[in-house]
């Protein structure tokens, strides 16, 4: 079983290009899922458009995961966020493989 992706906004990042290149393309659906309730409460749109419209930024995804509203961006830089999600990424990676691992084939 594959794991549906919920993209990263990348391309309107202001971190320098060497930076914004290591930053995850998306994540697996499974790492947002928990975070939908707060997304579409901070951008009044549904997870599904966000990522058929290009995702959310770093920064937009780290509010959601911690609850706040997007007021929020302004406590926590574009490299913090950056290095956030690169994180959560490594954990959810982690996190499918070892589920896919335990499912029956």
């Amino acid at each position: 079983m594959t794991d549906r992706r919920f993209t990263v906004l990348r391309d309107q990042s202001r971190l320098p290009h060497a930076e914004r290149a290591t930053l995850p393309a998306s994540l697996p659906w499974s790492a947002v899922e928990p975070w939908r309730e707060q997304a579409e409460q901070n951008h009044d749109q549904t997870l599904e458009r966000f990522n058929e419209r290009g995702g959310l930024a770093p920064e937009e995804l780290w509010c959601a995961a911690h609850g706040k509203s997007l007021s929020a961006i302004r406590d926590i830089t574009e490299s913090a966020a950056g290095e956030w999600l690169r994180a959560v990424s490594g954990r959810s990676v982690a996190e499918v493989e070892a589920r896919q691992q335990r499912e029956p084939s």
